[in-house]
C-alpha cells in the first residue's frame, strides 16, 4: 500500500508497523519532494487473511520511533546489462528483459522452466486490424520502483507507442506468493481497438488439463492440435450474446461447450484459467473481464497462452486504456500447489487508512 503524509516530513523521520503493540517485518520506500523532505512511502508487509476477515495494523512515525526492519531473507533483485533477476534464495527465479520481449520468465528451481523464450508479450491491435507487439520498439525509459526482500516492482514507459499514444507497463512481484502482476496503461491514441498479452508456456506430456473461471467452472483437456477459448461480451441489458461462451476443438474448428443462460448476465464472471500438465499449473487472472468490453483468454495444445481485449464501441475511456492481468506458476496438484485461489489473485487486500494524532 501506499501513504500518502498530509504534510511533508523531516528526512529524520522514521517509521514503524505495528500489529496488537507488535512490530511488524515491513518493507518501507519513501518518496521525497524537491526540498529531501518525505512526502510519502510505498510499504509492503506480509498478511494472511481469510475471506472476510479484517486485521488492523497501526502505522507509527516520527523522529524517535524505532523503524521497522525488513525481514532477514526474501527478493533478490540484480540488474544485469540486458534483464533484471528477481529471485528468492533457493526457491524461485524471475527474469524480465529491459525490452521486454517474452515479456517475463519463470524458473521454479533448481530447473522445473514455465515459460518459453519465444512468448509474444504485449500486443496491440490498431483500427486497421493490424497486430503489433509492443516490443516491437524499445522502451524510452526503464526503472525500478521498489526493491526488496517483500516485493519489487518494474516500470516500463514507451513514448508515442503505440503511434499517437504513451504506454507504461509496471511488473509487480510479490514474495509471499509466485506470482506476477501487470498493469499496461496506453493514454492518448485513438487508433487502438484491443490490446492483449501472449505467453508460450511449456508444457509437457500428450494432454493438457484446461479449467475455465466463467459464470459456472468449466474445464476440459487438449490433445494434439487442440485449442480452449473462453469469450465474454459486454453486458448491457440490451445485449443479445451470452454473456459468455467457453469453445473447444481442433484449432480453426472449434464448437460451443458450455454457453451462459439467455438473458441472465453473470456479474461474477470468473475471467480466470488454470493450464495444467502432469507437474505443472499455470494460473492467469483478468480483471474486469467482459464488463465493459469483449474479452478473450484462448489456449493450445502447444502452451500458447493468449488474452486479448476488444475495445469495440465499448471504451468508456478512450483518453486512457487499462489491461491488468495476474499470472501464477505453481506445482500440481493446484489446490496444494496454490495455497490460494484466482478468485483471490483478481481481489487483492483492500487497505483503509485511519487517521489518529498524537
Amino acid at each position: 500500500t501506499r501513504f500518502v503524509l498530509e504534510e511533508p516530513v523531516s528526512t529524520q523521520t522514521h517509521f514503524a508497523v505495528l500489529r496488537e503493540g507488535t512490530a511488524v517485518p515491513s518493507q518501507i520506500q519513501v518518496s521525497r519532494g524537491s526540498d529531501d523532505r518525505i512526502l510519502a512511502i510505498d510499504l509492503d508487509f506480509l498478511a494472511n487473511l481469510g475471506p472476510y476477515e479484517t486485521q488492523t495494523y497501526e502505522l507509527q512515525y516520527g523522529t524517535l520511533v524505532e523503524s521497522s526492519e525488513a525481514p532477514p531473507s526474501g527478493f533478490q533483485l540484480t540488474e544485469g546489462e540486458d534483464s533484471y533477476l528477481i529471485s528468492n534464495r533457493d526457491l524461485i527465479e524471475w527474469t524480465v528483459r529491459k525490452d521486454l520481449k517474452s515479456l517475463f520468465r519463470f524458473l521454479l528451481k533448481p530447473n522445473v522452466h514455465y515459460v518459453e523464450a519465444d512468448s509474444g508479450g504485449f500486443v496491440f491491435e490498431n483500427s486497421a486490424r493490424q497486430l503489433h507487439r509492443l516490443s516491437e520498439r524499445r522502451p524510452t525509459a526503464v526503472r525500478v520502483l521498489r526493491s526488496g526482500p517483500i516485493a519489487c516492482e518494474l516500470e516500463f514507459e514507451y513514448a508515442n507507442w503505440p503511434v499517437g499514444s504513451r504506454s507504461q507497463v509496471r511488473l509487480e512481484f510479490v514474495r509471499s506468493k509466485s506470482w506476477v502482476r501487470a498493469v499496461w496503461t496506453l493514454k492518448g491514441g485513438t487508433g487502438v481497438t484491443g490490446m492483449g498479452a501472449e505467453i508460450h508456456l511449456a508444457l509437457e506430456g500428450r494432454e493438457k488439463l484446461i479449467d475455465f473461471g466463467a459464470g459456472d467452472f468449466v474445464y476440459t483437456k487438449l490433445r494434439a492440435n487442440q485449442a480452449a477459448v473462453l469469450e465474454a461480451e459486454r453486458q448491457d441489458g440490451n445485449s443479445e450474446e451470452p454473456a459468455w461462451t467457453v469453445r473447444h476443438g481442433e484449432r480453426g474448428s472449434l464448437s460451443n461447450l458450455a454457453v451462459a443462460p439467455r438473458g441472465h448476465p453473470d456479474d461474477g464472471l470468473g475471467g480466470w484459467i488454470h493450464v495444467m500438465d502432469e507437474s505443472r499449473c499455470t494460473a492467469l487472472a483478468v480483471d474486469d473481464f467482459g464488463r465493459e468490453t469483449r474479452d478473450r483468454i484462448e489456449v493450445d495444445d502447444d502452451g500458447r497462452l493468449r488474452i486479448f481485449r476488444d475495445f469495440g464501441s465499448g471504451s468508456s475511456n478512450p483518453g486512457e486504456r487499462r489491461f491488468q492481468f495476474w499470472v501464477h506458476f505453481v506445482t500440481m496438484p493446484v489446490h496444494v500447489g496454490a495455497g490460494t485461489s484466482p478468485q483471490a489473485m483478481r481481489s487483492p487486500l483492500e487497505v483503509r487508512w485511519k487517521q489518529r494524532k498524537h
